[in-house]
């Protein structure tokens, strides 16, 4: 009995509806401070991008600040940072995202800009090309850093076919011949409301959200979308990548396949992880680090993804270890 009441106490003011077009909406109400965070999330990332062209999602997410038929590249961001708004975009393996905070009288704005740009981005191929360098200049300075790099390899040797093997942003070559051809067809397959989650948070009022969200996004028309999956044969043995890059600290990466958040063992294993190597009191950094002196860092990545994934071990060798 104690057990249920302290569940019931505890349960989260969240309410959940679904237009007609198929949006799913979340409201989650925080009236502590008078802001309110809009988000949208669509059900498509890097696993959705189509053979050969990897970073499309990536590259998709930063088109979509350059502008739509009602507004030019730099207003979006004019138009948050005018109303005293802080936003931001990021794209995942299963997800692309937008966000804005906003205070409570002015989040409909960010509701108004992400319907219009969820249907009429230009996708224009001068601000395409202008934009293909900054994404480039970003995978560069990734193959900069020796731990990104190493990361990149592991995941690409620790998989055969699924799309997990290619890192978020794309590899150069792909996103070197993503054309305008490939990034509308992309939008126009998984931008669209039955294919979104709108998320609204902070200090709001359920009923009236819902029919905000309903002006601003009822109108445009949904379909359903078949999201692919491909099935990763099991392992068959170890592989290795050695990566020579001069390091005085070299960097050692151990990956295990893991299952996915739909598994039961899923959350058992993520805790084992947690315990090992999250943390400078974990076990592994203890030992590690600062009984034994042969790490000067020790860290753990759990993979928390819809399929099963990679889950890794690293270590930054101490000095004079080898």
């Amino acid at each position: 009995m104690l057990f249920a009441l302290l569940v019931l106490q505890f349960r989260l003011p969240i309410t959940e509806f679904t237009l007609e077009n198929g949006l799913k909406v979340i409201v989650y109400e925080d009236h502590s401070t008078p802001v309110v965070s809009a988000q949208i999330w669509y059900r498509t990332g890097s696993y959705n991008d189509p053979l050969g062209k990897s970073g499309l999602s990536h590259f998709l997410e930063h088109m979509s600040f350059k502008g739509t038929e009602r507004y030019g590249p730099k207003d979006y961001d004019r138009i948050i940072q005018e109303n005293g708004g802080e936003e931001n975009a990021f794209t995942s393996h299963h997800y692309i995202a937008y966000f804005a905070n906003l205070s409570k009288d002015r989040y409909e704005l960010e509701l108004d800009l992400e319907a219009d740009r969820m249907v009429n981005l230009r996708l224009d191929s001068s601000e395409m090309e202008r934009e293909r360098m900054v994404v480039l200049e970003e995978l560069r300075l990734g193959e900069n850093d020796p731990f990104e790099l190493l990361w990149t390899q592991v995941r690409a040797i620790g998989f055969n076919h699924s799309p997990y093997q290619n890192p978020i942003i794309g590899w150069e070559k792909d996103v070197e011949g993503i054309n305008r051809r490939d990034m509308v067809s992309y939008y126009q397959r998984y931008f669209n409301p039955a294919n979104a989650v709108l998320v609204i948070a902070g200090d709001v009022d359920p009923v009236k959200a819902k029919e905000t969200a309903e002006r601003y996004f009822g109108r445009i028309k949904g379909r359903k979308v078949t999201q692919d999956s491909i099935i990763e044969p099991k392992p068959i043995g170890e592989r290795r990548v050695e990566i020579e890059r001069g390091l005085k600290n070299p960097i050692i990466m151990l990956g295990y396949h893991t299952p996915s958040v739909r598994n039961p063992d899923y959350y058992p294993l993520e805790i084992a992880f947690s315990i090992l190597g999250r943390g400078p009191l974990s076990r592994l950094y203890k030992n590690l680090v600062y009984e034994k002196r042969l790490a000067t860092r020790v860290g753990v990545y759990y993979d928390d993804n819809r399929y099963p994934g990679l889950s890794n071990f690293y270590a930054y060798v101490a000095p004079g270890v080898s």
